[in-house]
């Protein structure tokens, strides 16, 4: 009941005594009227109401800083009309969102959106919702809170840096002019004919040889593939501790979006390994792929272990393996550069800005990598420019 409904109720009260010690009817008759306006404030707040909500928000992901428009859709699917509304959005500290405006009530049939601006703060995945209603009667007397389940979820990827110059990449087999190859639909050397079966891709169908033996052939042919490139991210809470471990990762975060899209926008197949989120192939695009992926991605409790097992499949697949680690102990620092040894190149940026953290990238470039040390996320285009140029071992 909100302030003017308990001023009204008290004052019925102390209508009601005055009646009855004053034997006055007039005021029995204002107190009987005031009562009956509190009651039916009340069961017109509390009547049974059928709605549905919804919750999109356009476009659901963002970089920090930017502004992503959020519709509330009330749909008044009842008998009766609903009451005017005041309505909030449940959220995360990673988002700043407007106060959205009043809901007006809606007759039978009736639908209503409300639209408030959302401001990405914060990397991460964002819930938005559920929806919390306070239904208010006609005289503001009565109000009663409800909470919707309408939900929906804002990505916010990790700011990113252009890093100009390119890294020298070595072919797959190990030679900066190597080029390996792979059999696909398309391509000029021939491999093999053979027939059909479900599953292949139909842009293969070899037409001469389907006619000729009166079912559908398939052409597989040898073409050439661009080196591919891998990034290591270190996620483990153990390595990113301590009072500065929250903002040390983050920066290790946009380090790995800013050499992932530096690595695609030239056109090169990259595979990133965090240790935790699984990949999700329901993105086509690699690079709305790669940062919805690391906006996911959290200081976790990942075993050195389970990070040498990654790391070592990682280096496996691709010709120039990208590590985004914290400082890391001399045995660790074997062990990686044991699992690594698959892959043609090995760059390191270690991220912090103690004599640790020189140390590791020293230790790293004895044993033939480029390596570097981050202090900060602005600093990745000077740091980037020195890998370039850097002398191996």
């Amino acid at each position: 009941m909100t302030r003017r409904g308990m001023g009204i109720l008290v004052a019925t009260m102390a209508l009601w005594l005055a009646a009855r010690g004053l034997g006055v009817d007039e005021l029995h008759t204002t107190a009987t009227a005031a009562g009956l306006l509190v009651l039916a404030a009340a069961i017109w707040v509390a009547s049974p109401q059928r709605v549905t909500t919804t919750i999109q928000a356009e476009p659901t992901l963002l970089t920090p800083g930017e502004r992503a428009a959020v519709r509330v859709t009330v749909a008044n699917t009842g008998v009766l009309p609903t009451p005017r509304a005041d309505i909030g959005i449940h959220h995360q500290e990673g988002v700043e969102l407007r106060p959205p405006p009043p809901l007006p009530a809606l007759a039978p049939g009736r639908r209503r959106t409300v639209t408030v601006d959302a401001v990405a703060r914060q990397r991460g995945a964002h819930r938005l919702g559920p929806l919390e209603v306070l239904r208010r009667d006609p005289f503001g007397i009565v109000v009663r809170r409800a909470v919707l389940d309408a939900s929906t979820e804002l990505l916010v990827t990790p700011p990113t840096t252009t890093l100009a110059p390119p890294l020298p990449l070595v072919g797959v087999q190990g030679s900066g002019d190597a080029v390996a190859r792979r059999t696909g639909w398309s391509g000029t050397d021939l491999v093999e004919i053979r027939p059909y079966v479900p599953g292949d891709d139909l842009r293969g169908v070899h037409w001469p040889s389907t006619a000729h033996r009166g079912e559908l052939m398939i052409r597989r042919v040898e073409e050439p593939q661009s080196p591919r490139a891998g990034v290591f991210l270190d996620t483990r809470g153990t390595r990113f501790a301590g009072g500065r471990g929250r903002e040390r990762f983050e920066v290790a975060v946009a380090a790995a979006a800013s050499i992932g899209v530096h690595f695609i926008d030239r056109g090169i197949d990259v595979a990133v390994v965090d240790g935790q989120t699984p990949r999700d192939a329901s993105d086509p695009e690699p690079r709305s792929r790669l940062l919805r992926r690391l906006a996911r991605v959290s200081p976790g409790e990942a075993t050195f272990d389970v990070a040498l097992h990654d790391l070592e499949d990682l280096a496996a697949g691709t010709a120039t393996l990208v590590a985004v680690i914290a400082p890391t102990p001399a045995d660790e620092l074997a062990a990686l550069t044991r699992a690594s040894r698959t892959s043609s190149q090995c760059v390191a940026v270690v991220v912090g800005d103690g004599d640790d953290a020189a140390e590791t990238a020293e230790t790293l470039r004895r044993a033939g990598w480029r390596s570097t040390v981050l202090a900060d996320a602005g600093e990745l285009p000077a740091r980037w420019r020195e890998l370039t140029v850097a002398r191996v071992g």
